[in-house]
């Protein structure tokens, strides 16, 4: 159990208090010399909202006059965490889409409106419920992509803020975009991005896309696509623009460091190549993309040529759970199968793909995804002193990181702070009423899904 001393922490948290953790073991990625830093008996003070001091292994730091102090003894302090591509809103349809594939997609939106319902108090109320779920799992910063015209982005926004959750939004408005959506709230973490047409959407043609890039060219900011997730899709693209999706972005000038490709699962060595080149970055899905039958995205790849290479869960819809570390681990098994190499990708590098690796892709690796002297203070705390941390070895190996990966998941998170703020303490949410919350999206699922046709569910024999 993790000590608490000083201050009672209230649901009005203020993020002005310093803040000190304790015998911690610190895991964190190195900026400059790459790898992660392991080391215990580490003390950590927040003051401001930002790190101002980290300690030497057994070094004491005096303990603030006001303020928090947290023994983290027996606890891994990470960094922040981030799911670099979410859909928020799906957490209403939750299993809706077990057992299909992403083609099965169209039909099933057709006949059983999943769109129509996409009302901007019933997706607020969903993406509510999946900001505490990330908030849980000790995600602090999200790709979120809110499909569909009509939703408005400030709702979205303003909720986020509320609970401290940091993150991009994307629209496929452009209108939206350009006239609605004001400038980043870089206090508050949160920022604005377009996101473009997959290959089967009736606006993907060239002329939304060039419209696209005007419109970056006058307000610029991150870019998003699902790009190249099946090869049904890559045989669209080749028909509508005469080449692969990854070399028509090339062309329009759409492919930059500011963008992020999610999937890449049918992805060919030039297409790579084009992406280093540009300075544009991957998030992978791999549990979605088993889940969908899409395929096996070729990782190893994209990091030997030099892209930046980050994960997501995808949305609840495709995968079900938002649980940022279990998808590490499935990033690094599904890797080592399909090379028939165990350590193609280690546990180290899905820890950095989740943490500055993905800061990087957003652009943000200067105060965020690492924990560091001047950075934002995000960090999330790992309650370590349980049988799937146990036991704890430094030599003749070190299994303390793949600890995390392999054996820990969201449950296992006690403390999650953004910028100094605690947000949730002892496993529980103090920046939302999880009980109301939790209320709300049981009532508008059944409310939702109860006129919906079963047709397309296989059928189960319940007992």
């Amino acid at each position: 159990m993790l000590k608490m001393k000083g201050r009672t922490t209230t649901k009005k948290s203020r993020n002005n208090e310093p803040v000190l953790v304790r015998n911690a073991l610190l895991i964190t990625p190195k900026t400059a010399s790459g790898g992660i830093l392991l080391q215990e008996k580490t003390s950590i003070l927040i003051e401001d909202g930002r790190f101002s001091r980290i300690s030497r292994s057994g070094e004491i730091i005096r303990s603030p006059k006001h303020g928090m102090v947290i023994d983290a003894e027996g606890s891994a302090v990470l960094p922040g965490l981030f799911n670099a591509h979410t859909h928020s809103y799906e957490m209403l349809y939750k299993g809706s889409w077990d057992g299909h594939t992403l083609h099965d997609r169209l039909p099933f939106d057709r006949d059983n409106m999943l769109h129509k319902t996409k009302d901007n108090y019933a997706c607020t109320i969903s993406s509510q419920a999946s900001y505490a779920d990330y908030l849980l799992g000790g995600t602090t910063f999200v790709g979120d992509v809110l499909c569909g015209h009509g939703l408005d982005l400030t709702r979205f926004s303003s909720r986020m803020k509320e609970c401290g959750l940091k993150g991009v939004l994307y629209t496929y408005d452009i209108r939206h975009y350009l006239h609605d959506l004001h400038e980043n709230d870089t206090d508050s973490g949160i920022i604005f991005g377009l996101s473009l047409p997959e290959e089967e959407d009736e606006n993907s043609r060239k002329e939304h896309f060039i419209e696209a890039r005007e419109a970056l060219n006058r307000k610029p900011g991150q870019v998003h696509m699902h790009v190249q997730e099946t090869e049904k899709r890559n045989k669209l693209s080749r028909r509508k623009f005469g080449c692969t999706t990854i070399e028509f972005l090339e062309k329009t000038g759409l492919l930059g460091r500011r963008t992020t490709l999610s999937h890449g699962v049918k992805v060919g060595g030039a297409d790579i190549q084009r992406m280093m080149r540009s300075g544009a970055n991957l998030v992978s899905c791999p549990t979605a993309e088993m889940k969908l039958c899409d395929g096996i995205a070729p990782l190893p790849a994209y990091i030997e040529a030099g892209v930046d290479v980050c994960l997501g869960t995808d949305g609840p819809l495709c995968n079900n759970s938002n649980d940022i570390i279990r998808e590490a681990k499935t990033c690094c098994l599904i890797h080592a199968i399909n090379s028939r190499n165990p350590a193609i990708i280690r546990p180290e590098d899905a820890l950095r793909m989740i943490t500055l690796d993905a800061a990087r892709c957003f652009g943000v690796d200067d105060r965020l995804g690492s924990i560091e002297v001047g950075k934002d203070a995000d960090l999330v705390i790992l309650d370590s002193k349980n049988f799937r941390m146990t036991p704890r070895i430094k030599v003749p190996y070190d299994n303390r990181v793949s600890n995390i990966i392999y054996c820990a998941t969201g449950q296992d998170v006690k403390h999650v702070i953004i910028s100094g703020r605690m947000v949730v303490e002892n496993g529980k949410l103090l920046t939302m009423d999880e009980a109301r919350v939790r209320e709300r999206l049981q009532r508008h699922a059944e409310n939702l899904l109860s006129g919906f046709e079963t047709r397309f569910y296989p059928k189960r024999e319940m007992q």
